[in-house]
């Protein structure tokens, strides 16, 4: 969801995380790249990008075999 305020707009992602992965990586890693990508394409500048990690997907065992 994203959030116009005065000053800039603030962005929440929901995300779902595989199994295995950093999660603080991969949080500060989204961070970063929606950060420049809204900066760089409107123009606007973003007050804080919000990671929140809704679950942890695992693998189905049968799609390994």
């Amino acid at each position: 969801s994203i959030e116009l305020r005065e000053g800039g707009i603030t962005i929440e992602l929901y995300v779902i995380a595989q199994y295995g992965t950093r999660i603080s990586e991969v949080a500060h890693n989204l961070m970063s790249a929606v950060r420049y990508a809204v900066e760089r394409t409107l123009g606007l500048p973003v007050l804080a990008v919000n990671v929140n990690v809704q679950g942890i997907h695992l693998e189905d065992e049968g799609a390994k075999r």
